[in-house]
């Protein structure tokens, strides 16, 4: 079995750091809090592709992004002595949500002449 492939969507629980690797590869590391009906769980995400790390670089808290790639599955007990569970991504493609809503909230607001070829 080749893993989860996953899509994932929420907030950004902290501003992401780019960072390198021993061997000299840069990648970016970030927080991803998914809302499920009432609770929430967070996936912790790293990019490896180039265009993934500049689009998660550029955004910041709070931000809404939507991530695809592997996922996997984790647990492990607390100091508290419960078992928490935890879901990590290996991010291929990076979404940032605002930019969607912002261009759809213009659409919905637009005229024909405004975007005469946007087939919405």
């Amino acid at each position: 079995m080749s893993g989860l492939n996953i899509l994932a969507s929420g907030e950004l629980t902290n501003d992401p750091q780019s960072r390198k690797a021993a061997s000299g590869k840069a990648y970016t590391i970030a927080s991803l809090r998914v809302r499920t009906e009432g609770e929430s769980m967070l996936v912790s995400i790293i990019c490896f592709d180039s265009e993934a790390q500049t689009l998660l670089g550029s955004m910041h808290r709070g931000d809404p992004a939507c991530v695809t790639g592997r996922g996997k599955l984790s647990s492990w007990m607390g100091r508290d002595g419960v078992e928490h569970h935890g879901l990590s991504c290996v991010a291929e493609r990076v979404m940032a949500m605002h930019w969607h809503k912002r261009g759809r909230k213009e659409r919905a607001h637009a005229t024909e002449q405004d975007f005469p070829d946007d087939p919405l």
